[in-house]
C-alpha cells in the first residue's frame, strides 16, 4: 500500500528477512551492534533514540521512558548484563519514582511498594498480571492501562487485570496437571524431550506450562496447541541445550519457528507433528547430555544462620538487578532448627517457615513457594540444611529480613 515499514525484532532472524525499509536485528548476519542481547522494549528505545538524534520530533524524553523499558526488559526475560543491566538499573529508579496512573495503581494491586520496586517484583508481581490479558484474550486492556491518565479508571482497569490474573493462575496449573498426567500415560516422562499435543492446551499458558514442567522434569518441553490444520507449540528448555536450534534442523517441515536458546514457538502441520517430534528426539539424542537433564543448584557462599544481618542484606542488594545471567547469590547455613512450619496460600502450596541456628541467635521467617506440602514433615523436630536468597520483606509498615528457601535437606 505504499508505506514504508521498519521491523525491530530480537529474535533469532529466519535465513531470509522480510522486505522493509530497515530490519533492526542486532542477531542477523553482519549487524555490528556490540551487545546482542537487547529485547523488544530495548530496541524500540534505541530507535526512538535515534530518530530523536535525526531530528524526529518526539513529545517525550528518553529519560521518561526508561520505567516501560525496566518493565518490558524484565518481563520479557533479557539477560541482566551489559547494556540491559544499565536501561533497567535506571529504569528501575525511574519505575519507584513513576507518575504513570497505570503502573502506579498495578503496583497497588500486586501488593508492592512504590520506591522499593525490584526486577524481581517487575518478574513476579507486575509483568504476570499486564501478561494475563494478552495470554486469556486480548492485550488491548494492558494497553489501556499504561496509556491511562486518569487514576479511578487506572484502578479499575488494575482490578481487573488482577482477577484475570486469577483465572491464569488457575488454568495453568489445571493445564499442568492434565499435561504431566498425559505425559505419565504415554510413558514420556523419560524422553529427553517430552512432546505433547492436545486440543485443549490454551495458547496463553502453553509456553507458562511448558516453562513449569521443565523445572519440575528436568528436561526440555513441547507443548502443542492442536489445532484444524496446523498447530502451534511453544518450547521451554534447559540450560546448555538450545531448542531453537533443535528446531532450526527441522525447519523444512515446520511453517514457521522462532525464539531463543532457552525458549522457542513453531507453527507446524498436523501432518507432520510426528515426525517433527522424532526428529526432535534424534536431535537431543546426540546433543543433549545426561548432565543438562539434572536438576543443580549451585550455592554462592556458606554462611551461618547467625552471620545474617541487614547490613549483609544491602551489601548483596548493590549486585541488582537481578535475573537472567545475574542471578541473586544463593546462600548455605547448615544445621538450621526448624521452630515452626505451617502451610500459606489458597490451597496451602506454599511453605512457611520460622528458624533459628539452635544456639540461641535470633530467629528468622522463611518461605518457600510450591513447598507447601512438605509443611507436615517439617512440624516434626529436625535440624536442615538450607538453600536460599536472602530479602528484605516489606509488610504493613514494617520491614523484616526473610529467607527465600529454593531447597533443603536434613542435617547430616
Amino acid at each position: 500500500h505504499g508505506i514504508d515499514v521498519i521491523v525491530t525484532d530480537h529474535h533469532t532472524p529466519p535465513p531470509v528477512l522480510p522486505e522493509a525499509v530497515a530490519v533492526i536485528n542486532p542477531k542477523q548476519p553482519g549487524c555490528q551492534y556490540p551487545f546482542k542481547d537487547l529485547v523488544g522494549v530495548g530496541l524500540a528505545f534505541k530507535l526512538v533514540q535515534a530518530l530523536v538524534r535525526r531530528g524526529v520530533p518526539f513529545p517525550l524524553r528518553g529519560r521518561d521512558l526508561l520505567d516501560l523499558v525496566a518493565l518490558g526488559t524484565v518481563a520479557d526475560m533479557g539477560p541482566l548484563i551489559e547494556e540491559n543491566r544499565v536501561l533497567v538499573k535506571h529504569g528501575l529508579d525511574a519505575l519507584n519514582e513513576t507518575k504513570r496512573p497505570g503502573l502506579r495503581a498495578l503496583i497497588i494491586v500486586a501488593g508492592l511498594q512504590l520506591g522499593r520496586i525490584t526486577a524481581t517484583d517487575i518478574g513476579y508481581g507486575l509483568a504476570p498480571r499486564l501478561n494475563a490479558a494478552g495470554r486469556l484474550d486480548t492485550a488491548v486492556l494492558a494497553y489501556e492501562l499504561l496509556l491511562a491518565d486518569d487514576e479511578d479508571a487506572a484502578m479499575t482497569i488494575a482490578a481487573e487485570l488482577n482477577q484475570i490474573n486469577r483465572r491464569r493462575q488457575e488454568l495453568t496449573k489445571e493445564v499442568q496437571q492434565a499435561a504431566r498426567e498425559l505425559a505419565e500415560q504415554l510413558g514420556k516422562l523419560d524422553n529427553r524431550i517430552v512432546m505433547l499435543d492436545g486440543p485443549d492446551y490454551p495458547a496463553g499458558v502453553v509456553g507458562l506450562v511448558a516453562a513449569r514442567l521443565v523445572e519440575e522434569l528436568s528436561r526440555p518441553v513441547v507443548l502443542v496447541e492442536r489445532g484444524e490444520r496446523t498447530s502451534r507449540g511453544s518450547a521451554r528448555s534447559v540450560s546448555g541445550f538450545s531448542i531453537v536450534d533443535a528446531l532450526a534442523t527441522c525447519s523444512d517441515i515446520l511453517v514457521r519457528y522462532g525464539g531463543h536458546a532457552a525458549a522457542a514457538g513453531f507453527t507446524v502441520e498436523n501432518e507432520r507433528l510426528e515426525e517433527l517430534e522424532a526428529r526432535l528426539l534424534a536431535y537431543a539424542d546426540e546433543h543433549l547430555e545426561d548432565e543438562m537433564l539434572s536438576s543443580t543448584l549451585e550455592i554462592d557462599a556458606e554462611v551461618p544462620l547467625n552471620d545474617l544481618s541487614w547490613e549483609l542484606q544491602r551489601e548483596l542488594a548493590e549486585l541488582e538487578p537481578f535475573g537472567p545471567a545475574n542471578q541473586q547469590p544463593v546462600l548455605m547455613s547448615r544445621n538450621v532448627r526448624v521452630i515452626g512450619a505451617w502451610a500459606k496460600g489458597t490451597e496451602g502450596q506454599h511453605l512457611k517457615l520460622r528458624l533459628d541456628d539452635g544456639q540461641g541467635g535470633p530467629p528468622f521467617d522463611a518461605i518457600a513457594f510450591r513447598l507447601g506440602h512438605l509443611a507436615e514433615y517439617l512440624q516434626r523436630p529436625r535440624a536442615i540444611d538450607v538453600a536460599y536468597t536472602l530479602d528484605r520483606n516489606d509488610w504493613n509498615g514494617s520491614s523484616s529480613l526473610q529467607l527465600n528457601v529454593k531447597d533443603f535437606r536434613r542435617s547430616q
